[in-house]
This record gives C-alpha cells, sequence and structure tokens, in this order.
C-alpha cells in the first residue's frame, strides 16, 4: 500500500513541473507576440502625417467590407493579431484567465492602449474603434480555442496541464 503512495507522488511531481513548463513557455509566447504588437501597430512610418481616426463602431468594418479588396486580410488581420493572447493567457494564468470575462477585459485594455497610442502618439497609423472590436473577437477566438481544446484533451484522458476540474 505504502508503494502505491510513493509511486503517485513522482506523478503529481510531473504534473506540477509540467504545469511550470506549460506556463513558462506561454508567457515567453506572450511576450513574443508583444513585442511582434507593438512593431506592428505601433512603430509609426517616418514621413506620413498623423491620421483621424474614425471613432464610429461598425463604420470603418463596413466600408472595408464593402469597399475593400483585401477585406479578409485587414479584418480577419485584427482578429488574427490577438488570437494568440486569448489563447496564451488562460495557459499561463489558469486560475483568472481561464474564465473568459478577465480575459476580455485584458484584451480590451491592450487594444485601447494600442489605439490611444496609435490616436496620440504615432504618425502613420489610423486609431479605430472598430480595432478595438476586432481585437477582443480575436481574444475571444482564442480562448474558444483553448477551451475547446482543455475539453478535447480532457475527453482524451490526458492529463491536461495539471487541471483536474471538469471542463
Amino acid at each position: 500500500m505504502e508503494e502505491s503512495g510513493s509511486a503517485r507522488r513522482p506523478v503529481r511531481a510531473r504534473t506540477g513541473v509540467a504545469r511550470t513548463v506549460v506556463s513558462v513557455v506561454a508567457s515567453v509566447a506572450i511576450v513574443a507576440w508583444a513585442s511582434k504588437v507593438v512593431n506592428l501597430t505601433i512603430i509609426g512610418y517616418a514621413g506620413v502625417p498623423r491620421l483621424p481616426g474614425e471613432w464610429r463602431p461598425l463604420v470603418s468594418i463596413w466600408r472595408i467590407a464593402t469597399e475593400s479588396g483585401n477585406a479578409l486580410y485587414q479584418l480577419g488581420g485584427n482578429v488574427a493579431l490577438f488570437l494568440p493572447l486569448g489563447l496564451l493567457l488562460p495557459l499561463v494564468w489558469e486560475p483568472i484567465f481561464g474564465r473568459l470575462v478577465p480575459t476580455l477585459i485584458v484584451g480590451v485594455a491592450l487594444s485601447s492602449g494600442i489605439e490611444l497610442a496609435q490616436l496620440t502618439l504615432v504618425d502613420g497609423r489610423v486609431a479605430a474603434t472598430d480595432d478595438v472590436i476586432l481585437n477582443v473577437a480575436g481574444v475571444l477566438a482564442g480562448w474558444l480555442l483553448w477551451r475547446l481544446l482543455m475539453h478535447f484533451l480532457a475527453r482524451q484522458g490526458t492529463a491536461v496541464v495539471g487541471l483536474r476540474r471538469k471542463l
């Protein structure tokens, strides 16, 4: 009986190590993602004047969807840009970001901060409310993808980063 108890300890230790490794890797991925987002959204274009923003919700989405030849690239790019955040935050800190609302709040705050920086600090970028809407849709898509992945792994009986509760 004592042997089976000692056999469980290494499994728990491995689960704790696995949880830590996944959290560290996801943290590094968030830093890499953030540096790319800053590069894509905050770095301005030299010699390009400051452009006015569009603050009426859904106006620029409609304009791009109906008038642009590359609507999927423009609109999908804003969604895809923030999808990793929704996927990685729960991996870094599941007790908080395993819930949707805190994850969305972080997405709204980061996206709004980017748009405010574009409005006030960066030449050659257009700040728009619709960018925040699309970015948060990306966070939602990433979080749903994380949730789906956790559900699939739990159904397969795979140890999921130390998660023991039922999804």
